[in-house]
């Protein structure tokens, strides 16, 4: 048998998630951030290599 829930205790639980999902949603927009950061590097990385291969020959 489920317990009934109070509004109060609705309420809590939805500002429980929306901190959950707030949290959440920050992470992910960090992430991206460092990844285009990163791949950004990469771009580079390897562009000079691909120079540097192709000005040899």
């Amino acid at each position: 048998m489920v317990p009934k829930l109070k509004e109060k205790d609705v309420e809590s639980l939805k500002v429980e998630q929306d901190k959950g999902n707030y949290i959440r949603y920050f992470k992910t927009a960090k992430e991206k951030e460092h990844q285009e950061k990163i791949d950004k590097e990469l771009d580079q990385i390897f562009g000079e290599m691909y120079k540097l291969k192709h000005s040899n020959t």
